[in-house]
């Protein structure tokens, strides 16, 4: 998960593998992990679990060079953007 700093990136995080909703959270320092198991049909009608890794990226500033680690190697990205805060998005 990838976006500017108080945009909701860890309470997102928290919802989809805990389905707990956070009120409040302390900003991510560097990045933490999570990790959620799902189902999924594959094209034969077969379902198959699968595994997600789940990184929750610092949004402040000096962290984003760091940043660039926890991507390499992934195969998607969540972009989060406050829709208050039209300069969190662009």
């Amino acid at each position: 998960m990838i976006g500017d700093s108080a945009v909701g990136k860890t309470s997102l995080m928290h919802r989809f593998v805990q389905n707990k909703f956070l009120a409040e959270c302390t900003p991510t320092v560097n990045a933490s992990f999570r990790s959620k198991d799902v189902i999924v049909s594959t094209p034969k009608g077969n379902q198959d679990i699968l595994r997600l890794q789940l990184w929750d990226t610092a949004g402040q500033e000096r962290y984003r060079s760091l940043a660039r680690i926890y991507f390499q190697g992934a195969d998607a990205a969540i972009l989060t953007y406050d829709i208050g805060h039209r300069q969190s998005m662009e």
